[in-house]
C-alpha cells in the first residue's frame, strides 16, 4: 500500500470544467435519495448519526458511483460506526479539522492521525472496517464502485484499474475534489430538491478524475466528433419536454445510443456547454415567456419552470437575464396580455 501518492494535476481545461459546477447547483428540482439507517451505529450514536446520500440515477445502487455526507455532533463515549465489505473505493473530504482516533481494519487496531479540513484521502472499503467514535465528525465521501470503474473503463476503451492507490493514513491536500465537495454539498443539505442531471454529470466527472488519478489510467483517446445532427435534435427535445429535471443523463446518453462518457463530450462539443447548463438555459427561456405573457404568481412560474422554490428560480434568472423576475416583468409590462 502506498503512502506517497500525490494527486497528479489536471490540465487547465479539465480542473475548470470541475470548477464549474459550483456555479450550476441553482434551481433544483427532486431526485432520488436516500438516508442510511442508524443501525450502522452502537448505542446511543445511532440516534446523533446523520448521514445522507445521493447516487447517479438508472444504475442499481451497489454499481453507482454516489456521494454521502456523514455527521454525528457529539461524542460516542467509545461507541464503534461499522462500514467497508463491499467491493469499492472512496474519496474521503474532511469538512472540518478531525483529531485522531482509532479504526479497526478486519479484526486489526490502526491509528489515525488528524485530519485537516478539505484534506482527503482514499479508502479501501473492501474490509471490514469499525471506526470509534470519540469525537464529532463531518464526512464527505465520493464511493467508487469496482462496477463504475468497470463501466466507465469499458466507456472509454481503456484497461480497467486494479483499484484506486489510497493515501493510507496520511491525507493530502486536493483541489479538485475540495471543489467537487463544495459544489455537491448543497445538494446534500436538501438531497429532495437536488438536480438530477447536475448529479449525474458530477458524478461522473468525478468518478472520471478519480481513476485518472489514482487509478494510474492512461488519458483516455480524444474524441473530437461532436453530435450528429439527429442526436443534436434529440437531445434538445428530450430536455425541453423536461424542463421539471427528472431526466438522467444516461437516459439521454442512451436515447443518442452513446456511453455517457461520449456523449457528455459531444454534447459540449456541440453546444459549448455541459446538458445540466442548456436546461437552466430553457428554463429561463421558458420563464421570460410566461413572465411575459401571462400574470401568473412568480413562485408559480417557478414551479411550471422546474425550479424547487422562487429563491431559486431568483437566482438563477437573475444569473440568466440580468434583472430579476420581478424587475424583468415590470419592464415587459406593455407585452403581459
Amino acid at each position: 500500500m502506498r503512502s506517497d501518492i500525490t494527486a497528479r494535476p489536471w490540465t487547465a481545461s479539465q480542473a475548470g470544467e470541475a470548477a464549474c459546477f459550483a456555479s450550476m447547483n441553482e434551481g433544483v428540482v427532486p431526485t432520488s435519495a436516500w438516508v442510511k439507517p442508524a443501525a450502522q451505529c452502537s448505542g446511543s450514536l445511532g440516534r446523533r448519526w446523520r448521514s445522507t446520500e445521493l447516487c447517479e440515477t438508472g444504475i442499481s445502487r451497489e454499481d453507482a458511483v454516489r456521494v454521502t455526507r456523514e455527521r454525528t455532533d457529539g461524542l460516542g463515549n467509545g461507541e464503534f460506526v461499522s462500514f467497508g465489505d463491499f467491493d469499492a473505493d472512496a474519496a474521503r473530504l474532511f469538512l472540518t479539522d478531525t483529531p485522531a482516533s482509532l479504526i479497526i481494519e478486519d479484526g486489526q487496531s490502526q491509528a489515525l492521525g488528524p485530519r485537516r479540513a478539505l484534506h482527503t484521502n482514499i479508502r479501501n472499503l473492501r474490509p471490514s472496517l469499525h471506526w470509534r467514535a470519540d469525537h464529532a465528525l463531518d464526512l464527505l465521501s465520493f464511493v467508487i464502485p469496482r462496477a463504475a470503474v468497470e463501466r466507465w473503463s469499458e466507456d472509454v476503451g481503456l484497461r480497467t484499474p486494479e483499484g484506486l492507490h489510497r493515501l493510507s493514513d496520511a491525507p493530502t491536500s486536493d483541489e479538485v475534489i475540495a471543489g467537487f465537495g463544495r459544489a455537491i454539498l448543497p445538494c446534500l443539505d436538501r438531497p429532495e430538491v437536488a438536480p438530477r442531471l447536475f448529479v449525474d454529470q458530477a458524478l461522473h466527472t468525478v468518478c472520471t478524475y478519480l481513476i485518472r488519478t489514482f487509478g494510474g489510467s492512461r488519458q483516455p483517446p480524444e474524441h473530437k466528433g461532436g453530435l450528429a445532427p439527429w442526436q443534436e435534435r434529440r437531445a434538445k427535445e428530450m430536455i425541453a419536454a423536461n424542463l421539471d429535471n427528472q431526466l438522467s443523463l444516461q437516459a439521454l446518453a442512451a436515447e443518442c445510443r452513446l456511453s455517457i462518457s461520449h456523449f457528455t463530450k459531444a454534447f459540449k462539443k456541440t453546444l459549448g456547454q455541459s446538458p445540466h447548463q442548456w436546461l437552466l438555459e430553457r428554463r429561463v427561456e421558458h420563464a421570460r415567456t410566461l413572465l411575459m405573457t401571462t400574470h401568473l404568481p412568480l413562485s408559480e412560474v417557478a414551479n411550471t419552470c422546474g425550479f424547487s422554490d422562487q429563491s431559486h428560480f431568483s437566482r438563477t434568472f437573475v444569473k440568466h437575464a440580468g434583472w430579476s423576475p420581478g424587475a424583468w416583468r415590470r419592464a415587459h409590462a406593455d407585452s403581459v396580455i
